[in-house]
């Protein structure tokens, strides 16, 4: 074969790479704000009183954008878990006035 020969051999195909099929989430259903239920960006939940707080479980009030909790509970897991719940809460309410 010299270098003007021109090859007789048919084009190999190449195989379709076989794609991994996308993952659908199931939708979540809605959460019950529950014990965080009335919450807003300028008033306690529902079930806070004078007696007590609901994200703090102590007698001042805990309301994230209020003041948050104080240094005595920051090491209660379970005000800490409240307390994020609550921001939560208020961040997906502010994104759904922003973008609704």
């Amino acid at each position: 074969m010299t270098m003007t020969d021109i090859p007789n051999d048919p084009p190999v195909k190449k195989k379709p790479k076989k794609r991994k099929a996308k993952r659908t989430r199931a939708a979540s259903a809605p959460k019950t704000a529950g014990e965080l239920g009335g919450l807003t960006v300028t008033a306690c939940c529902k079930a806070c009183s004078a007696d007590g707080c609901v994200i703090s479980g102590s007698s001042y009030c805990a309301h994230p954008r209020k003041g948050g909790l104080q240094g005595v509970d920051m090491h209660d897991t379970a005000a800490i878990g409240r307390l994020n719940a609550a921001r939560k809460l208020l961040a997906r309410a502010d994104a759904d006035k922003r973008f609704s």
